[in-house]
């Protein structure tokens, strides 16, 4: 029976102490080729304690310690030895210390130094570190320039994988032709690459989307309207994935306008996206749970109402402030845009209906009742103000309010499968079965598959 090597290691520990570093040459390399990473690290530190002078081994150590979340020895271990370290080793791995530790900007910055140092082979492990981290902290400035740095110090797969990563980097930075540029050349050298082909079907979107996106973007240019023109160059940027420049435009459209919500929700998507949700948090948008759709269909009614409400607070437009908000997925946000449309027309019902839907999300129950309540007072002819009160009610097992409800909004909406299912829900859990068993067969009849439209048959 063969044993793991962590065995093997723990069988012969007392043999090892006195081991030379020569010695245990072919064990760490057994611990390497098998990946046993803890048994790793435990071999090069005897091997180092035995005498070993080998620069590469103490760099490897050092840096198989932050992996295993030991990141106190290895700062201990690295500010004992730096000087028998090569400059771009220290760097490279005060680099891999502060990623360990969150501090993306430190970590970028001795990376940076680290290429700047010319560290021979470890150029393309380290420029594929700076890369990923400049993409997960939405700094794709710093990969341009790094990367086109590097490129001429590596051939073959790495080049080309460094490359597509350079391509990536222009994408997410707004420069568009280039990174369809690069992209090509990455595939041309080395389209199996895994990093290659991975990203290129991004770089071929971009590419089919090059004909409608410039002139899109020289037109967002150029209005006159700063505030419109730099939230259209934020969606079209963020619809092919470029979030870094989005959300400079989304800064740029705040500063034009400054009591407007839409670019603080690009924003906010685009630091989620960067893997900074605090940062997000600060500006009160949560998490957003239909990307594509945010992009395309709700920033533009966002922004549409954002223009609509420069001359002061106009309740329709609140009110669709609210609904969109709440449809992206932030009912603190919603709830006050319905309660600002109330209070701007105390008789508009969309506020009222979207005030309790997103009280509701909350878990406000009582301001949610209150809410419906008021919706179906002011607009009784909403088929969706009366199911909301119903689902409201049915929560409350008041199944004879909520059937009821149900009724309205099926006056309303005759053919509204969700109204349907749970007037049925209420009917059965009052006894009522055969009101219930019709409701039944109205919403299976809605819902059953149709029957496929047989092919006409060819006369000869």
């Amino acid at each position: 029976m063969k044993r793991p090597l962590s065995c093997l290691l723990a069988l012969t520990a007392t043999a090892a102490v006195s081991a030379t570093a020569q010695d245990l040459r072919p064990q760490i390399e057994a611990a390497r080729k098998a990946e046993d990473k803890a048994s790793l690290v435990e071999l090069q530190r005897r091997a180092l304690a035995a005498g070993s002078a080998d620069a590469n081994l103490l760099r490897e150590l050092i840096a198989g310690m932050i992996e295993a979340g030991d990141a106190k020895r290895a700062q201990t271990l690295l500010d004992g030895s730096a000087s028998k370290l090569a400059p771009a080793a220290v760097d490279e791995l005060r680099g891999d210390l502060a990623a360990a530790q969150g501090k993306d900007g430190e970590a970028l910055a001795a990376w940076e130094r680290a290429l700047g140092a010319r560290p021979g082979n470890r150029t393309a492990p380290l420029a594929d570190k700076l890369a990923e981290q400049a993409k997960r902290s939405g700094q794709p400035e710093i990969a341009i320039r790094n990367l086109r740095k590097v490129l001429g110090a590596v051939s073959g797969t790495d080049a080309a994988r460094l490359r597509m990563q350079l391509a990536m980097a222009l994408l997410r930075h707004g420069d568009f032709d280039e990174a369809v540029k690069e992209g090509q050349a990455a595939s041309k050298a080395a389209a199996a690459e895994t990093v290659v082909k991975a990203n290129f079907p991004a770089i071929e979107a971009l590419q089919r989307a090059l004909p409608t996106l410039n002139p899109g973007l020289a037109r967002a240019r150029s209005n006159p309207d700063k505030f419109v023109g730099q939230m259209e160059i934020g969606m079209l940027c963020a619809a092919v994935g470029a979030l870094p420049a989005a959300r400079q435009a989304a800064e740029a459209a705040l500063k034009a306008q400054p009591e407007a919500l839409a670019p603080v929700l690009l924003q906010g998507y685009a630091l989620r996206a960067f893997g900074k949700p605090d940062d997000a948090a600060k500006l009160r948008v949560a998490p957003i749970p239909d990307g594509p759709r945010f992009v395309a269909k709700l920033l533009p009614a966002l922004t549409s109402a954002d223009v609509a409400l420069r001359s002061g607070p106009e309740a329709a437009a609140l009110a669709r402030r609210a609904a969109n908000l709440l449809a992206a997925g932030q009912p603190v946000l919603a709830l006050e845009a319905g309660e600002a449309a109330l209070k701007a027309d105390p008789k508009n019902g969309i506020g009222a209906l979207i005030a309790g839907q997103a009280s509701s999300q909350l878990g406000r129950r009582a301001e949610a009742v209150r809410y419906a309540k008021l919706a179906t007072e002011l607009a009784p002819k909403d088929a969706e103000a009366w199911n909301f009160s119903a689902q409201l009610q049915r929560r409350r097992t008041d199944y004879r309010g909520a059937v009821e409800a149900f009724t309205q909004a099926l006056a309303l909406a005759p053919r509204d499968v969700d109204s349907l299912r749970g007037r049925e829900a209420c009917l059965r859990t009052l006894g009522r079965d055969g009101e219930a068993d019709r409701d039944r067969e109205a919403w299976m009849a809605l819902t059953a598959p149709k029957p496929p439209t047989p092919t006409p048959t060819k006369r000869s």
